[in-house]
């Protein structure tokens, strides 16, 4: 009888040193098996809700500081509501750039993490029932909020969806116009911040609009955790060359390569779809095709 010996196989990675690291970097380690809830993690962008978090969280010291009577049960709700809204908001960016075209393969996009539907981590049909699910819970978390404080919520919740939605989505597509950014301002900053404030004390003094302010333009530059060194990131000829970087930290220098030319459009590299869906690349094709 032949004697059973044992294999030596690796040990599995704990669950949630997998989850850790998606939240911090965007991507499962090489080499880690995938599961459900890093699969999750992944097409909804959760590397970026801490963003999200720290607006609530703002809006509830805030309340914390100011309020004789906080709700911290709706406080807890209106948290949640914002963090389900952001993951709809995600997965809604990466549904129309895929289908406007704008997502590709060699997209940066796709270089700095695994896209949901580039990768086939989901289906069109798939994330669309995912951005369905998140809506359905905003709204449930929406009727009892509204039930609490009053249609002044509505308005909070229809103005951060409209941004959300017409962010990429067609007619309005705000980022592909440079309104991105101040649509980042105003819904990191005063909705969020003003919102949670307002869901967790039914006031919404002036005062704390201005006080969204210092937050939501953090939202919108770049921090010094952001910058990474030369050949980090994946370039193309078309790329421009920045030279100056600011942060909160300061301001770095990124000299110009000797040679170096400011980059021109690079028409071969354009798919129809993607010259359509930004308006200034249909124009400019327009007039050269004219």
């Amino acid at each position: 009888m032949a004697e059973a010996t044992s294999i030596d196989r690796p040990a599995p990675a704990p669950l949630l040193d997998n989850w850790r690291r998606i939240i911090a970097t965007g991507n499962l380690p090489e080499g880690r098996t995938m599961d459900g809830v890093s699969r999750w993690l992944l097409i909804t962008r959760a590397c970026v809700f801490s963003m999200t978090i720290t607006s609530g969280l703002v809006g509830g010291l805030l309340a914390a500081a100011t309020a004789a009577a906080p709700n911290w049960r709706l406080f807890a709700l209106a948290l949640l509501g914002l963090v389900v809204a952001h993951a709809a908001n995600n997965m809604i960016n990466d549904y129309f750039d895929t289908t406007g075209g704008v997502d590709t393969s060699e997209y940066t996009r796709a270089l700095y993490a695994p896209h949901p539907l580039l990768s086939g981590l989901i289906s069109k049909r798939g994330l669309i029932a995912a951005i369905a699910a998140c809506n359905v819970i905003d709204l449930t978390i929406l009727g009892a909020l509204t039930a609490a404080r009053g249609p002044l919520v509505i308005a909070f919740a229809l103005a951060g969806l409209f941004v959300s939605v017409f962010y990429v989505a067609p007619p309005l597509k705000l980022k592909h116009h440079g309104l991105g950014e101040p649509g980042v301002f105003v819904v990191w900053g005063p909705l969020m911040i003003g919102g949670t404030y307002f869901v967790t004390t039914g006031t919404l003094p002036a005062w704390v609009w201005v006080a969204s302010i210092p937050y939501a333009l953090v939202v919108t530059t770049v921090h010094e955790v952001q910058v990474v060194g030369r050949g980090a990131i994946p370039t193309t000829p078309h790329d421009i060359h920045v030279d100056l970087i600011a942060t909160p930290d300061g301001v770095i220098a990124c000299p110009r390569p000797g040679g170096h030319r400011l980059p021109a459009l690079d028409w071969d590299q354009l798919t129809d779809d993607k010259i359509a869906a930004i308006p200034l690349l249909a124009r400019l094709a327009a007039s050269r095709n004219g």
